[in-house]
């Protein structure tokens, strides 16, 4: 679920298998891990791949890049 989301193990953790998601599940229900990053750190990676000024950037590269092939 993960994948295509930037530095995703930076604000989420990501489990291969079912047996590692249920270990990390227990962990979090058990109260017994580790925090991912502060909540500066959070909003920060937020801003930097989700802000409204990002989409527009991704947006206009995108409309430029049609343009230049023709459509």
């Amino acid at each position: 679920g993960a994948e295509g989301i930037p530095e995703a193990e930076t604000v989420m953790w990501v489990e291969e298998t079912a047996e590692t998601l249920a270990r990390r599940l227990a962990e979090v229900i058990g109260g017994d891990c580790p925090e991912l990053g502060t909540r500066e750190e959070r909003s920060s990676w937020l801003n930097r791949h989700f802000s409204i000024e990002t989409a527009a950037e991704f947006i206009k590269a995108d409309r430029e890049a049609m343009f230049a092939a023709g459509a």
